[in-house]
């Protein structure tokens, strides 16, 4: 357990990630070099910002939510993002073994980073689900102290049948409707999954995710029923929020 210095600490970085993981995600068509490499500008006058105006949190509070130049309104995802990723860096060293922690932080992270880019295009990209598998490899890895050959194959073996089972019923829902159910990225995503989470959790997730998502849909007005939502978001939430407390559903699960 970390004191509330590292509490703070963590924060801080949170915060500063989830301005990259925000601006990142705006700017994925864009390609790797804008967000990457690319000066932070105002989306409306193209101003580079100085380093006044990137202070997390405390920059758009401070400019009452406008540019400084052209006092255009700025996006509120920005510090709701900033606010998001802090939690997600300090939350798991609140309830989990620190060695845990960094894997779920960093996780975390890269879920709200695929959950913005769904937000905002519509699609959950492959290369950071990959990268998202390849850190639960690394994390069970870690955990067991040797290379867990049989838990690495069973997991790519729930990750294959959840990638078959759901193609299959995406195939069938657009043979009946006329349109996709889940897109591939979605089913990528819980695929990869497979390596984080065990089958029982896995099951609870999709449960969660699946009914959070009806919830959306029911609070929209009737005539938007039929439409898409974006489903990755609310996946990724569900993701996370099992990752921080799977421990605790094994428990009620073992004792229901």
């Amino acid at each position: 357990m970390i004191g509330p210095l590292g509490v703070l600490l963590l924060w801080c970085l949170g915060a500063i990630a989830g301005s990259f993981v925000a601006t990142a995600a705006q700017r994925w068509p864009e390609g790797v070099a804008s967000w990457a490499l690319g000066r932070s500008r105002c989306d409306h006058c193209r101003t580079a910002l100085a380093a006044r105006d990137l202070i997390p949190l405390i920059s758009f509070f401070w400019l009452r939510g406008r540019c400084r130049v052209c006092r255009e309104p700025i996006a509120g995802a920005l510090p709701l993002s900033e606010y998001l990723a802090a939690m997600i860096a300090a939350l798991p060293f609140l309830l989990l073994p620190a060695s845990e922690a960094v894997f779920v932080a960093i996780a975390g992270l890269l879920l709200l980073w695929l959950a913005w880019v769904d937000y905002w295009h519509w699609r959950l990209p492959l290369g950071l689900t990959a990268i998202y598998a390849a850190l639960g490899i690394a994390h069970s890895f870690w955990l067991a102290g040797a290379p867990p050959w049989a838990d690495w194959l069973f997991a790519t073996g729930i990750a294959a049948i959840i990638w078959s089972a759901l193609h299959l019923l995406d195939r069938i829902f657009q043979h009946v409707r006329g349109r996709p159910g889940l897109g591939g990225g979605d089913i990528a995503l819980l695929a990869a999954s497979a390596y984080w989470l065990e089958p029982s959790l896995l099951a609870w997730t999709v449960f969660a995710a699946g009914l959070a998502g009806i919830v959306v849909i029911l609070c929209r007005p009737r005539s938007m029923w039929q439409e898409p939502i974006r489903f990755g978001p609310i996946l990724c939430a569900a993701l996370l929020a099992v990752m921080l407390l799977g421990e605790m559903m094994q428990g009620w699960l073992q004792h229901a």
